[in-house]
């Protein structure tokens, strides 16, 4: 079949990459003609485990293609709109990219049959209004479905390939019948689809990320009373996991979420229930408790040093959101760096993947104080403490002798408390 993916984006890119693994024949479309020129070389900006060898694999089978150019789509069966759809400063939602892809789209003097599908996260009653724009542009060969992500970033390849569900939301019989086959025929057969309204679509997303946020968070707010009871919120959170009602999945307590998911769609879904004068409510306090987590955490920070603070230098563990990635969108490990950059004598940080440019590029002021070590181990050798922020493997497949004299924050409750103190290290954890 013949896919066309417009927006090469972290959904779009591996989307398309992955249909084409499966055989398709995908053309991507971007405005940005720099991204377009790299990708044609099989140049990614971002990093995704395993993505660079699909497009490699796919650029010697020829099968994908990358342009500039709208017009090329009216030789696809089906579109697949995955443009970016960030966050206003109120919390609303930004779909201008959204309204210039679909209203391009829209142009497209198609021969045959044309499928619309919304991959982007969307505002709820997106759908309603750009039906609305399709019925009054008389073009009976275009038809419009809601057809959301669920990929997360670090694992989206597999994810792609490994769906928990696949939900579907179209008008008519037709486009059911074409999306369920798109994927019944690429999946196995336990997964499940959900043909379901294009409104319970928008709702499924949003709902889904609120939820999860909301496990988080949960955990974060349940850490801090375990301090107080002087319990231990590993063992907390293994006990409430093992109750299949609630799984174990999001249950780790840290620092709090971040990303461009979570944030973004928390945030979406409280406007658009301001829009509708809907009582506050669980995304709300979701929402104010990941604000408050790493702002606790760092009290636990400045309370043990005082004003001593400002003679230590301290290196940091991570910048990216979460492991597996490079997005720094909304990480947190960048909002303590930026709480603490003022306040400390220098910064030493190490990312796997991270590069210099795309860590300075989050700082304006202070970056003399800012040094960035490509091992992790060098990254301590100036620092009287180490601050963890992102739960990458390795750092916790670790020397533990080589933590000796260190203080450690552990944002992640990753390492091992027990062989912390068989090494004298001063070590706070989150929850503990």
């Amino acid at each position: 079949m013949r896919i066309g993916i417009i927006g090469t984006g972290y959904v779009g890119l591996v989307t398309g990459l992955c249909f084409a693994e499966l055989g398709h024949k995908v053309t991507f479309v971007d405005i940005d003609n720099k991204k377009i020129s790299g990708l044609r070389k099989g140049k990614i900006d971002f990093y995704e485990p395993n993505l660079n060898k699909l497009i490699n694999k796919s650029l010697k089978k020829e099968n994908i293609s990358f342009t500039s150019k709208y017009d090329v789509l009216s030789n696809s069966r089906i579109v697949f709109i995955c443009v970016g759809t960030p966050s206003r400063k109120d919390g609303t939602v930004e779909t201008r990219y959204f309204d210039q892809a679909f209203k391009r789209t829209l142009k497209l003097s198609s021969k045959d049959n044309l499928t619309i599908v919304i991959k982007s996260t969307v505002p709820i009653g997106t759908f309603q209004k750009y039906e609305k724009l399709l019925l009054a542009s008389n073009k009976s060969k275009l038809s419009l479905v809601s057809n959301p992500e669920f990929l997360r970033e670090g694992s989206s390849i597999y994810d792609f390939f490994n769906p928990d569900r696949v939900i579907i939301g179209a008008r008519n019989q037709k486009d059911k019948k074409l999306l369920k086959g798109l994927y019944t025929k690429n999946f196995s057969s336990k997964t499940k689809i959900y043909l379901v309204s294009p409104e319970s679509a928008e709702i499924i997303k949003y709902a889904s990320n609120v939820f999860l946020g909301m496990k988080v968070s949960y955990i974060n707010e349940l850490s801090r009373v375990s301090e107080i009871a002087g319990a231990n919120i590993d063992e907390v959170s293994s006990g409430i996991g093992a109750d299949k009602r609630i799984g174990e999945r999001f249950l780790r307590a840290g620092i709090g979420y971040g990303g461009s998911c979570f944030p973004k769609d928390i945030d979406g879904f409280i406007a658009y229930k301001k829009e509708k004068k809907l009582a506050s409510g669980f995304a709300e306090v979701t929402k104010k408790i990941n604000e408050q987590q790493y702002i606790y955490f760092l009290s636990k920070l400045f309370s043990r040093f005082g004003s001593s603070l400002k003679t230590k230098s301290i290196c940091f563990w991570g910048t990216s959101f979460k492991p597996n990635t490079s997005d720094m969108r909304n990480s947190v490990s960048i909002k303590i760096i930026k709480k603490i950059l003022p306040k400390v004598k220098q910064v030493f940080i190490h990312d796997p993947i991270c590069t210099k440019d795309e860590i300075l590029c989050e700082f304006r002021s202070n970056r003399k104080k800012i040094n960035l070590i490509k091992d992790k181990y060098e990254c301590l050798i100036n620092s009287d403490i180490l601050i963890i922020c992102t739960e990458w493997g390795e750092y916790s497949e670790i020397d533990y002798k080589k933590l000796t004299s260190k203080i450690i924050f552990d944002g992640r409750n990753i390492l091992d408390p027990k062989k912390l103190a068989d090494h004298s290290v001063e070590y706070h954890a989150i929850g503990m």
